[in-house]
């Protein structure tokens, strides 16, 4: 049986392991990206096309994002990474884990004109990683977030969703504003309440949930 959480039970959950059990956030950002890069290898890596471009965010869901990537490119994909944001912006455990990437790899798409390239790359993929926003997102997404969220759904290709698909209230399910539609989610320790509810449920794809250690 799955264990079903909200948003701010998981948060108790990690800073618990971070603060209790002294294991640090880039440990368990590790953990998770490795989980869901191995649950996108099972599923897609059968594909002719092994190529993946990792959309991601500036924060901790980003942060899994570059860990995917670094994954997927050492067993052997072609990866390119697509920031939504400015470098500067990147920071934390997130910002250890980009820096660890190719910079060769990885492109920022701050704008809308940034991201008019990106379009073509989707569309000729294998799969997209969703890793724009986690299970903290409280506003309308907006902008060139919507925009690059509008190019995934838009894409005709497999899109998994790192934690949660981006644009789902973890807690409730609502759609803020525009989501992506995930073929697959790779959520971690627990499932969140928005996997289960609608509209979320129908976001959400596949469910799979990893242990990482919490």
């Amino acid at each position: 049986m799955m264990r079903i959480v909200s948003a701010d039970t998981m948060r108790k959950a990690e800073q618990a392991t971070i603060n209790r059990f002294g294991i640090p956030g880039q440990v368990l950002m590790e953990t998770a990206g490795r989980a869901c890069a191995e649950a996108l290898r099972e599923t897609f890596g059968g594909n002719e096309n092994r190529t993946a471009v990792i959309v991601a965010g500036k924060g901790n869901n980003g942060g899994d994002g570059y860990v995917v990537a670094r994954y997927l490119r050492g067993w052997g994909w072609d990866v390119s990474v697509r920031v939504v944001a400015r470098k500067e912006e990147v920071s934390g455990d997130a910002a250890l884990n980009l820096a660890l990437l190719d910079p060769g790899l990885v492109r920022y798409c701050a704008s809308a004109a940034d991201l008019e390239p990106c379009f073509a790359e989707f569309r000729n993929a294998g799969v997209l990683v969703d890793a724009l926003f986690g299970i903290g997102l409280k506003n309308q997404v907006s902008g060139v977030h919507a925009d690059v969220v509008r190019m995934m759904n838009a894409s005709g290709r497999p899109v998994v969703a790192v934690d949660i698909p981006s644009g789902v209230d973890a807690t409730t399910g609502a759609i803020l504003g525009s989501a992506v539609q995930a073929d697959l989610t790779v959520t971690f320790a627990f499932g969140k309440m928005g996997h289960v509810l609608y509209p979320g449920r129908a976001l959400t794809g596949r469910l799979v949930v990893a242990d990482i250690g919490l």
